[in-house]
């Protein structure tokens, strides 16, 4: 989930900060929840890749330990 959750941070941070069509930054501030939905728009698909690929690592590895052990 950390992975998945830096993956999410950098470009919604980018978006943010240039721009695009003014609609996250206005001279009235920061429209928060379009940053939520930028956010959550690249959290989603990376959480949806990185879990499944996370457990699998870990049981290898976990399987690995075992059979080296033994």
């Amino acid at each position: 989930m950390v992975i998945a959750f830096l993956f999410a941070v950098i470009p919604a941070s980018i978006d943010w900060y240039k721009n695009p069509g003014a609609i996250f930054r206005t001279e009235a501030g920061t429209d928060w929840a379009i940053v939520a939905e930028t956010w959550f728009s690249w959290f989603w698909p990376a959480a949806l890749l990185s879990v499944p690929m996370a457990v699998l690592v870990h049981a290898w590895r976990s399987h690995r330990r075992t059979t080296d052990s033994a």
